[in-house]
């Protein structure tokens, strides 16, 4: 629009946006740099937005995602975003967006696998939520398919890059590119977690190589004994 500042814009130049370094409204002149030259670069490729489409409001924050999981070395993040940009034509993530429907939430729900965005936290962040507490991972497949939570899990992250940070940067005044995320395992046993070890390190997976830095702090609770033993195998 040239003269007048977009909501979110405003919130950027705001004193109380109080952006951490690297993100955007923080950047030192070598990170400018870096974002200048990796935009460029994935416009020779054609991975961004049509020609002829306007540049989406949020495409500048995501670059700098991919950025800041690569250190700022460009010619890593640009591998690691046209990687993130074949997944996602794989799965024809475009159509997901506007088609797919996860009608068995309730019924996956019902057998302990919550999984939502709910309110935000003291920083203004979603919260998100991934219940697994007392899960029937059995039940669960019987009711969905490994390939539709994943399906799920990207179209809900997908939205919230497009949609949710920015409401929420607008909705607090400050500026908010990451979650809050609770991850609740109250009751969840051992022969529960070995059942979902594969289908939790591929959704983690998903996350780390196709939606970098969305977690800006991880909570767990309720972690069941040997927890951490358990976690460092599903980390490996």
């Amino acid at each position: 629009d040239g003269c007048e500042d977009s909501p979110l814009q405003r919130v950027l130049k705001s004193p109380n946006a109080k952006p951490l370094p690297g993100h955007p409204g923080n950047l030192t002149a070598a990170q400018m740099h870096a974002l200048h030259e990796l935009t460029s670069a994935l416009e020779h490729d054609g991975a961004l937005q049509h020609p002829e489409s306007e540049t989406p409001s949020y495409q500048e924050t995501q670059l700098l995602r991919f950025l800041r999981a690569r250190n700022f070395n460009v010619a890593a993040a640009r591998t690691m975003y046209l990687k993130a940009e074949a997944w996602k034509k794989e799965i024809e993530l475009d159509r997901l967006v506007r088609d797919f429907h996860f009608d068995e939430r309730d019924a996956v729900a019902a057998h302990g696998w919550r999984m939502y965005f709910h309110k935000v936290d003291r920083l203004g962040r979603p919260v998100f939520i991934q219940d697994l507490g007392n899960m029937d991972a059995a039940a669960v497949f019987r009711q969905t398919t490994p390939e539709r939570v994943i399906h799920n899990f990207a179209v809900t992250l997908e939205l919230a890059v497009r949609h949710r940070y920015e409401a929420c940067s607008v909705a607090s005044g400050r500026w908010v590119d990451d979650n809050m995320m609770v991850v609740n395992l109250a009751g969840l046993g051992l022969s529960t977690f070995w059942s979902m070890k594969g289908q939790l390190q591929q959704l983690l997976s998903i996350l780390d190589n196709n939606f970098p830095e969305l977690s800006g702090r991880v909570q767990i609770i309720n972690a069941p004994y040997m927890f951490s033993t358990i976690w460092s195998w599903v980390k490996g």
